[in-house]
């Protein structure tokens, strides 16, 4: 068959159009889904857990007792314990009559964690002898706020300055 026959050219545009058929039903056939890679599997973690709440301020005196007769010619413990108190501090009063101040000494808690609200207790010898004898007084325990000084706890006991 010559190459410029009649026929030849039938075929060559026969092959043509198969050619652009087979591109236009690639270009319109809808895509094939690949299937995506699997997402990577995480290990399994602790379900959140919320921050345990700072305890209430307390602060309680357990010694001395509401009414005892405290010996002014020598040392007096007081004692008491405490919990939620700004880095487990707190200050003690010894009041006179008049709940003027005699005596006032900052503390700290002692105990595991005070520094953030653990519980703790405290304790110390106040020389008590400028108080008037046979008057009665107060041990005042209080702690501050940090953010405006008002008293977040306190507690008192009211005595009795004299000897023994």
């Amino acid at each position: 068959m010559p190459l410029h026959s009649p026929s030849s050219h039938l075929l060559r545009a026969g092959w043509l159009i198969l050619l652009l058929a087979w591109v236009l039903a690639a270009c319109l056939a809808p895509p094939t889904a690949t299937p995506a890679p699997p997402a990577p599997t995480l290990p399994p973690t602790a379900a959140p857990t919320s921050t345990p709440a700072f305890p209430a301020a307390t602060l309680t005196i357990t010694q001395p007792q509401p009414g005892d007769v405290l010996d002014i010619t020598r040392p007096v413990l007081v004692a008491g314990e405490g919990e939620g108190l700004f880095e487990g501090t707190l200050v003690v009063q010894v009041l006179d009559a008049k709940r003027h101040p005699l005596v006032e000494v900052p503390l700290t808690l002692e105990g595991e964690e005070v520094g953030v609200g653990g519980h703790g207790t405290w304790s110390i010898s106040l020389d008590l002898s400028q108080a008037p004898a046979g008057t009665k007084g107060w041990i005042v325990a209080f702690s501050t706020s940090p953010k405006d000084g008002s008293r977040v706890a306190e507690a008192q006991v009211e005595v009795i300055f004299g000897s023994r």
